[in-house]
């Protein structure tokens, strides 16, 4: 996972769009204000590598646009956070506001979206590097879901979901990739589960508190392997 965020599109009527974004899963995207609450919905997600399947459910979780009128809630959900593995830099409520009203969170460049269970913000999307897309770039992103919440599977529903989602906004995608500390265990299991392959390791790349600094890992998710269902990762002997 990686860090950024966003300029606001308001939605002036709320509409739900319901999408088929991955095999077997159906997600609701509510935008703009006095969208109604999706029902309940099993789905469950099978590995790319075929190494497992994973069982989640839907259950009242959304996806909602980012608007300008949710700075102050996203500085609550940014400050009040607790985020071990998202680096040291720590921002404060006029910074946050100023780079939503800046475009930072939702724009050519990025765009963000609440994840929402049973009415509540549980957790974070920021999509970025988009306007590189047309051009053939990567985008990235960052996750976060909050403590409370963290350990039910939200986390990985919500990578099938950004998945689905930057492979059906932009056809010519051809790729996505994320990238998290060496010791976010959770986050790498995540990728893994999802399909994603691990493409990189960077040593003393990711800068952690009190001057500590940390290898980071690589992952990418590429859209014929998640059409085809088979994760293909790369040959790390082709040295020899």
């Amino acid at each position: 996972m990686s860090l950024n965020g966003t300029h606001l599109a308001v939605a002036e009527a709320a509409r739900v769009r319901v999408r088929a974004l991955h095999p077997g899963i159906r997600v609701v995207v509510l935008e703009g204000r006095g969208a109604r609450r999706p029902r309940r919905e099993p789905s469950e997600i099978v590995s790319g590598s075929g190494r497992s399947i994973r069982r989640l459910r839907t259950v009242d979780t959304s996806y909602r646009r980012l608007v300008a009128s949710d700075a102050d809630l996203l500085a609550d959900f940014l400050i009040n956070g607790s985020w071990p593995f998202h680096g040291p830099a720590a921002l404060d409520r006029d910074t946050i506001r100023q780079r939503v009203f800046d475009g930072f969170y939702d724009g050519d460049e990025s765009r963000t979206f609440w994840i929402v269970e049973g009415g509540e913000r549980v957790g974070l999307i920021r999509l970025f590097d988009l306007a590189d897309v047309p051009e053939g770039g990567t985008p990235l992103f960052d996750l976060r879901v909050d403590s409370a919440y963290r350990g039910r599977g939200l986390g990985g529903q919500a990578l099938v979901w950004l998945t689905g989602y930057l492979f059906t906004e932009f056809p010519d995608l051809q790729r996505i990739e994320g990238t998290t500390r060496k010791d976010n265990r959770a986050m790498r299991r995540t990728f893994l589960s999802c399909g994603y392959a691990k493409e990189a390791h960077y040593r003393d790349a990711w800068p952690g508190e009190q001057g500590h600094v940390h290898d980071a890992v690589g992952y990418a998710i590429l859209r014929r392997d998640r059409l085809s269902g088979v994760t293909t990762p790369p040959d790390w002997n082709d040295e020899t």
